[in-house]
Formats: C-alpha cells, structure tokens, sequence
C-alpha cells in the first residue's frame, strides 16, 4: 500500500492540477474504493474479477469509475458519494471522477490484488486487520513540492512521537469492557434507542470496531435469548436463519452474561442455541448509525474508519443473501452524521481569540475546529454521549501552535504548564460525557505522578471520577518508549478506584485475571494527588 499510494500521487501529480490537500484526499478514495470492492469480490457481494477485467484494455479509469458510480446507486457510502442529495448534509465528492490517471499505474496496483500476485484470500481479513495496515499508512502524509511532483512524507507529530503504533486487541476490547458492558447489562433493545458511544480521536477505527462488534455480539445474544423465530418474523426482522453453521461462532460470556434471561432462556442458557441465527445487514447498520461517533483532526483517519466499518457492516452479506432475492439498492449507511472531520480539542470560538494572528487560509484550516454542540446536537442537547473511548494523540505541548497551546489553556486552567494532549482530551471528554456516562482510555502514565499534572489529577478527583487505573508494563507498544496505562473515567465522583500495576516486563496476553488493590480517593493528598505512590 505505502509503494501504491507513491504511485498514485506521482500520477495524479503529474496529469492534473491538484492542491495539496486535494491531491492527498484523491490518493486516499482511489485507493479504499479499490479495496472495498476487491473485499467485496471475495466475499461474493460483488462480480469476481470485475476489477481485472478493466485492466484488458485502454482508459482504464474511466471504466473505473463506472464501477464507483454503480457503487454509489448500490451501497449509499459516503465512499461512493458523487452526487447531492436531500437529506445528506455530506459533501459530495465533485473532485475524482473527473481526474487523469494513467493505464500502467492502476494496472499495477489492480493485477497485485489478484492470484498470483496476491497470496492473500479477502473474504476473511478481519476489519481490525485492515486497521493494522491502514494505521501505518496514516503516519505520513502527500506534499507537493515547488516543481509540484509529490512526495510522501512522515508527518512532523508522528517523527517526534517516535511512530504510530496501532492499540492491541486485548487492550481494546477491556476498555470497551469496562464502559459500554455496565451501560448494556439487564437492558432491552428498547432501553438502548439513545446509547451513544465516542472516539474523539479515531486513527484507523480499532476502537470503534471494537465497541461496534460488541454490540454486535450483545444484540445477538438478546434475540436469541428471547424467542429468536419471534423476531426473525418481524417486518424488518434483526436477525436471519442461516441454512449451515457456517460462520457460526459461540458468543463471548462476558457478552450473554449482560442479557436478562426470560425463564425459557435462563433454564437452557448452559447450552448453545440450536439453530444459527445471525444478525441482518439492515440491523447491523442500524446498531452503528444509532450508537456509534467519530471524531478525527485528520480526514485520511475519517475514510479509513469509515472503510473499516463499512466491512463490518458488511460481514456476512453474502450468506444472507444466497438463495433470496434482495434489494441491493442503499444496503450501506451513510456515515456523514456518525463520523466526521475536526479537531476535538478546538471549538469554532477558536478564530475569535483577540490574539490571534493574521494567517493565510491554509493556515487557518489547519487547526480544523469542531462544533460540537451544532455537529451532535441531539445528543448534546440530551446531556452528552453515554461513553467515549480510545487512544488519543501524546502531542507534546511544544508541538501546538501558539494558538492552540493559548485556546487548550484557556478552556482548561488545570493545563498550565508544560502537559501533552491526551491529558486535555481526558478532561474535554468528562465534560461531555451524559450524568452516568464513562469514559477511558490507554495514555501516557505521566499524568498520574507528573509534577506538572498535579492540576490535572485534582480536577479529575474533584470534579469528576476515577475508577480503575492499570499501568502496563513497558512492552504494549513495541518499538514505542512511552509508559502508558488504562483509565476508566465517570462523570460522577467516585469515593475509591482500582489501582494495578504491573512489572515493567511482564508479558501481557488479555486483562481478564489481573488484580487490583482499592485506594481511598481522601487518602491522596494534595498538591501532588499523586494516584501511584512512588
């Protein structure tokens, strides 16, 4: 992918008259709708080998884009997006389609998908997968230069903070866990219409695959539990009859465990269900558009999310399809008022700052400030998301502009001094969170002795809640020297939280044995509120 998206740029460099950030945004759609299809062809959803086949002859992108326009009539994604329309506040793409590409580039990058150049089988690499590859892909970015050839470079942020390093599964899942489990447990699908779940800072989408097959896996669980053919025989039925176990796979304990059981269910809940039942595609987008939200500075982030999750939403399409006759016609949400492009930490009060200098236009996107209260209205309206969660930049403080480091202060006084931006994306996101909402996260460890986080720690103890902080040992992210921890936040005052921390060395596998020790919240003393004691 790194030497495709080289020669992408190159080409489309050369042929047209593109600016940095249109150049970046082409590279990026060429290159997902490429593999969203190819994914699809492997999973039956699509013609195998429509994609070789264009590569027989001569103008080979324009005939490309008669597939992407097809895409759009067919899945409804913002991937394929080329036309208004009402009711989708997302803009079109008006750039692509129109562009000069030259034969030899997407030859290359077409005929490498396909046997024997590809060892690779599509139709079972996991989304999560995907974000591996994708998560280093995001680590740098397309310039033009003077002569306007295109280079691909590391990105300033990542260079200083050593790389980018994609969270592990294990880690993942414990914190989904530990914030959207207890919002799930004893309730019914009725009582979860408003649940929201947020990743302020999104990379390549694994937290939010993890929090969506979660509640993937939970919905499941409590139409199965609860008269599954029942359901099945609804209008818009969630969830289907397969014909073979093919696909079937047990659900997680910790996942059925929140389900209330009706007696029928309780007495035969030692035993796995006896028939197959699967999730409908209508159902598996109707569980995304409802709970989940993105939020990432950067747009190359936001089309990978979106691809990521399209292919989840996706999964199984084909079995449920065999031997019916479905409409195809929109099967796929549209993701432009679930996922969306800006800076957390920077509201649009941003450009009224008195101080602020005079700067060019390019300069004044590129902080990307976000409305909150205008871009989640409805559920800010309601008091603000049920759980945010994920990894979010360790931006130090000296790489922010002055600008920035001036609005971070001023909107939080506890980030005086010298702090990185993930500390700041704990206390935005506590004040968003709804009244009984939780949120966490895997961080840095300075911010639990840091001298300069001192301010920090005693906001979070008294005004908010701390319920469970584990430091990981040194490993988690190979290659990265950074001591990070898992933070479990509430919006609610907490009178103790569990502390775990672990050898330096220690391998560690999953989270589910590990042993805490509970501190008393008074026991800490101020000024330092240190939450480890040195």
């Amino acid at each position: 992918m790194e030497r495709w998206r080289d020669l992408l740029a190159r080409n489309l460099a050369l042929r047209n008259t593109l600016t940095q950030r249109e150049l970046n945004f082409a590279v990026q759609r060429v290159l997902d709708r490429v593999i969203f299809l190819r994914i699809a062809e492997d999973r039956g959803i699509e013609p195998y080998g429509q994609l070789l086949a264009i590569t027989a002859g001569p103008k080979i992108y324009p005939r490309f884009g008669q597939i992407f326009e097809r895409a759009d009539f067919r899945y409804n994604s913002g991937l394929f997006h080329f036309a208004t329309e009402k009711g989708r506040d997302e803009c079109p793409d008006k750039l692509t389609l129109g562009l000069t590409l030259g034969d030899a580039t997407l030859k290359e990058i077409i005929t490498a998908l396909y046997w024997p150049k590809s060892p690779y089988a599509f139709a079972v690499i996991p989304a999560d997968i995907l974000g591996h590859v994708y998560e280093q892909f995001l680590g740098k970015v397309i310039h033009l230069t003077s002569d306007h050839r295109a280079v691909v470079e590391e990105k300033p942020e990542v260079r200083k903070a050593g790389g980018v390093y994609y969270t592990p599964t294990y880690i993942v899942r414990y914190i989904v866990e530990k914030t959207v489990g207890p919002l799930l447990a004893g309730k019914s699908p009725k009582q979860l219409e408003h649940l929201t779940v947020l990743d302020p800072a999104c990379g390549s989408g694994s937290f939010l695959l993890g929090a969506f097959e979660y509640l993937l896996d939970w919905y499941l669980a409590y139409y199965v539990a609860h008269d599954p053919a029942a359901w099945a025989k609804k209008k818009h039925p969630p969830l289907y009859e397969t014909n073979s176990n093919a696909g079937y796979r047990s659900l997680p304990p910790e996942v059925e465990r929140l389900v209330p059981k009706t007696p029928r269910s309780a007495a035969s809940a030692s035993t796995p269900p006896a028939r197959n039942w699967q999730l409908t595609t209508a159902e598996r987008k109707r569980i995304f558009v409802t709970h989940l939200f993105v939020v990432d500075i950067d747009a190359q982030a936001v089309e990978v999310t979106k691809l990521s999750l399209l292919l989840k939403v996706l999964e199984g399409e084909a079995r449920e399809l065999r031997g019916k006759q479905l409409d195809f016609h929109r099967v796929l949400p549209d993701l432009g008022n679930n996922i969306k492009c800006g800076n957390s930490l920077i509201g649009s009060d941003f450009y009224a700052q008195p101080e602020l200098p005079a700067v060019d236009d390019e300069a004044r996107i590129k902080p990307n400030a976000f409305d909150w209260p205008r871009e989640f209205k409805p559920i800010m309206d309601r008091g603000g998301f049920d759980a945010v969660i994920g990894n979010p930049p360790y931006i130090p403080l000296e790489m922010l502009s002055d600008p920035e480091k001036n609005y971070i202060r001023d909107h939080y006084p506890a980030l005086q001094r010298k702090f990185d931006s993930s500390v700041a994306f704990v206390l935005a996101f506590l004040a968003k969170l709804g009244r009984s909402g939780k949120s966490g996260y895997v961080a840095p460890q300075t911010g639990e002795t840091g001298e300069n986080y001192s301010d920090f720690r005693r906001v979070v103890l008294e005004q908010f809640g701390l319920c469970e902080v584990i430091n990981l040992p040194f490993n988690v992210f190979k290659d990265a020297y950074v001591d990070t921890g898992i933070f479990v936040f509430t919006k609610e005052k907490q009178p103790t939280y569990s502390l775990c921390v672990m050898p330096k060395k220690q391998a560690v596998a999953d989270l589910k044995n590990t042993k805490f020790e509970v501190v008393a919240t008074s026991d800490l003393e101020a000024p330092d509120f240190r939450l480890v004691r040195r």
